[in-house]
């Protein structure tokens, strides 16, 4: 699963989300701090990883396009209404209330962050980008928002089923070029990146934290590291990273205990553990 991942990065990344000044080293950034907490960017991968996996139990001549929009719009603004003041957006906030809720053309980085299930659950690389579309569009439906979730998904879908790097950064590059540039490194954006909430000036900069980790956990720390959106950053690399290492003990058992503490409905808790349960036990 990628639920777990992206949480953790959401959670590890809370804290310096705002913050002007980047930490100074990488040996500074600790993951899952005790007064971090999840954001939006966990309560969305919930909500869009509940849809994915009741629309893939749906007979075949059930799984329609519009079928799944019309249950995701509706998962997630329960799962807003269940979670409010967790950092949305001010036009999400307004779609979450919203008891016509439309598309917005938005090219923000939400719908990345919240396509982590999709990677795990398609059973195919094309069902994979089919339903990260279908999930970007009943909110982000800029063609920069959609392209921000389709390779998000396709990433970590190629993480889980092919497990090489150089297959992955040429998959990236077709989406976002400058992957392929020798230049564009997680030390030259420690150097220039800054705070921005666009698809395309976080998901290629997210791609690149992971692709030059050797962990999971190294790849959460080079998204906290660089600074800028980093709870978000950290979600989408978080994914991918989870795809690809799976999550160390410790980290996945501490996250838990985290999201336990802070889940007041444990409608949270229990999206995540109906996720993995066939796939993995999180208690």
């Amino acid at each position: 699963m990628s639920v777990l991942g992206a949480i953790i990065g959401d959670i590890s990344g809370s804290t310096r989300e705002f913050e002007r000044e980047k930490l100074s080293g990488k040996d500074d950034v600790v993951l899952l701090p005790p007064n971090s907490f999840f954001t939006d960017d966990s309560v969305m991968t919930c909500a869009v990883g509940n849809t994915v996996r009741r629309w893939l139990a749906l007979p075949g001549e059930e799984q329609t396009e519009e079928r799944f929009k019309a249950a995701l719009v509706t998962e997630m603004q329960t799962m807003g209404m269940l979670y409010p003041g967790r950092g949305y957006g001010r036009r999400f906030a307004g779609w979450l209330e919203d008891p016509d809720p439309t598309p917005y053309h938005s090219l923000g980085n939400g719908s990345a962050m919240r396509v982590s299930s999709v990677s795990f659950l398609a059973r195919s690389r094309e069902e994979c980008e089919q339903l990260a579309r279908w999930s970007a569009e009943v909110t982000h439906n800029h063609p920069e928002g959609v392209k921000g979730a389709v390779c998000t998904a396709a990433l970590g879908f190629l993480a889980r089923t092919e497990k090489d790097k150089s297959l992955l950064r040429a998959a990236a590059a077709e989406y976002y070029p400058e992957l392929s540039d020798p230049s564009f490194t997680v030390a030259w954006l420690y150097d220039t990146y800054q705070f921005t909430e666009w698809c395309q000036h976080t998901v290629p900069q997210a791609v690149e934290c992971f692709l030059e980790a050797d962990s999971f956990a190294e790849t959460i720390v080079n998204c906290i590291y660089i600074g800028g959106d980093c709870d978000t950053s950290a979600a989408i690399a978080g994914g991918i990273a989870e795809a690809y290492y799976g999550i160390p003990e410790e980290l996945k058992n501490r996250a838990v205990e985290m999201l336990t503490r802070d889940d007041a409905t444990g409608d949270l808790v229990s999206a995540v553990q109906g996720l993995y349960r066939e796939n993995g036990s999180v208690s």
